[in-house]
């Protein structure tokens, strides 16, 4: 998410002039992409070794 072109150095910025708003929006999409991430991951694993149960 970071390695899109500005999207790091605007989160700085709104940290520094106190934009909540893109703070809480930022926040918000990393955590989104950070669940997405662990859950594709737990789903992976599942499929490449059959000893694991998704339950």
């Amino acid at each position: 998410l970071f390695g899109i072109p500005g999207i790091g150095r605007e989160l700085v910025h709104a940290v520094k002039v106190v934009d909540l708003p893109v703070v809480v929006g930022m926040v918000l999409v990393t955590g989104f992409f950070v669940v997405l991430a662990n859950a594709l991951a737990d789903v992976l694993y599942a499929l490449a070794d059959r000893r694991v149960v998704l339950s």
